[in-house]
């Protein structure tokens, strides 16, 4: 079974996959803390579970011709969002129905979702 949020294996009772595992979730906790990911934007879109599991800065670029909506899976995360665009960007969990964050145009802003809501973590930059 894998963690509830980053999806990373558990360690499994063999304990010859053991250093494998534990590798594979050093790994995945380091990505999913540091890596940074460019979605090129041509309009509102959905942040593949993966992409939203394994990075922590996630820059909107590209021409979206109007405000536009990225959503995201519902799991508890911390991430943050470039504003990368000349339009503002609605951050919300996929299908909607909690608190979104609109991010302005060449912002940046830290989020938080705890798998319903998205909320802001301080000022935008």
């Amino acid at each position: 079974m894998p963690s509830p949020n980053l999806d990373l294996p558990h360690v499994q009772d063999n304990p010859t996959q053991a250093p494998t595992t534990a590798n594979t979730q050093i790994d995945g906790l380091d990505n999913a803390t540091q890596r940074l990911f460019t979605h090129t934007v041509s309009g509102s879109f959905t942040i593949t579970d993966d992409d939203f599991r394994t990075n922590f800065f996630h820059v909107m670029s590209g021409t979206p011709g109007g405000a536009f909506t990225a959503d995201h899976l519902g799991i508890n995360r911390h991430y943050a969002v470039k504003n990368d665009t000349a339009d503002n960007c609605t951050v919300e969990v996929t299908g909607g129905g909690g608190n979104s964050v609109i991010i302005s145009a060449g912002a940046t802003q830290e989020l938080y979702c705890d798998g319903t809501d998205v909320e802001p973590l301080g000022p935008a930059t």
